[in-house]
């Protein structure tokens, strides 16, 4: 998805939401980020202790009930194709989703002191890290267009880095979402 442009990230998020028997109102970021699930700064200097204190971040929520298992899928997925992407952020998530584990659909956030090397490659330094915990599909693939729209957005990825904390990283979330959807 980070290939898309954002007109085409509108499109995904709209063709994902037709045949629904109900509309929804378009899930946000935000709403799916508990205040319990985010960590400025994440205390993490490796790829394999980012995974696992993001784990434990969705685990303090309650709606995760098997941490090893969705550590497994995570190393799993990442081991396939790593999910860092250019400009320091990495979308986390297991290869298919895990409803099994989960209470409902939510996501954790982390960001490091310090870039660390997550991919190989050009642009494997990475400090932005979202866990995507989802329970279908198309859940899925929704939050990761709507992820990939703010992280398109040119000032989004500075601004985090510049946010002190969590509280201060969730204002800034709740005001970059407002612009997409104005």
């Amino acid at each position: 998805m980070g290939s898309l442009s954002d007109s085409e990230l509108v499109e995904v998020e709209g063709v994902l939401q037709q045949g629904r028997d109900v509309e929804e109102p378009t899930e946000t970021v935000v709403g799916l980020l508990p205040p319990e699930a985010m960590a400025v700064p994440l205390a993490a200097k490796t790829k394999d202790r980012v995974i696992t204190a993001m784990v434990d971040l969705a685990a303090a929520t309650g709606l995760l009930w098997d941490p090893a298992k969705m550590i497994d899928a995570v190393r799993s997925r990442e081991k396939m194709h790593p999910t860092a992407m250019p400009g320091g952020v990495a979308l986390l998530h297991p290869r298919r989703p895990l409803s099994g584990i989960l209470g409902g659909p939510f996501l954790a956030y982390g960001r490091t002191v310090q870039q660390i090397p997550f991919a190989s490659g050009r642009d494997s330094l990475t400090d932005i890290f979202f866990l995507l915990c989802s329970t279908d599909d198309t859940q899925h693939l929704r939050t990761l267009a709507r992820l990939s729209r703010l992280i398109g957005d040119p000032e989004f990825l500075p601004a985090l880095r510049e946010a002190p904390d969590a509280v201060a990283t969730r204002a800034l979330i709740v005001q970059s979402e407002a612009q997409l959807d104005a």
